[in-house]
């Protein structure tokens, strides 16, 4: 899932930088939390290995789950800190609903592939 990570993150960094410039910075702002778990993964597998052999943690996995959910955990409160700024409740709602519903289902894709690899 690592080509499926970067390409996530590139898609999502072009998408904030196009917001950017067509004067929308804050759209351009309220889309980069979409980027941390892609990024989180992308680092946990490293990390998780090189931390499972200095630890009590014997498993990688672990680790790599662990620090996809913790992902999870700190993008959705700033989405929830961000959907503050939005006037209307069905835009806020929107936004919490669309943003947090793909963090938790690239999560648990991620997480699903941790546990059961594909090829």
């Amino acid at each position: 899932m690592v080509v499926e990570c970067w390409a996530i993150l590139l898609i999502i960094l072009v998408m904030s930088y196009m917001y950017s410039r067509a004067g929308r910075r804050n759209f351009g702002v309220a889309i980069l939390p979409l980027t941390f778990v892609p990024f989180a993964h992308l680092i946990g597998g490293p990390l998780s290995r090189f931390l499972s052999d200095r630890t009590l943690l014997s498993h990688p996995n672990t680790i790599q789950i662990s620090i996809d959910v913790l992902a999870v955990v700190v993008s959705c409160l700033i989405f929830g800190a961000f959907s503050r700024t939005v006037q209307k409740k069905s835009s806020r709602m929107a936004y919490l609903f669309l943003c947090a519903g793909f963090t938790v289902i690239l999560a648990w894709v991620l997480i699903f592939n941790t546990i059961h690899p594909v090829g």
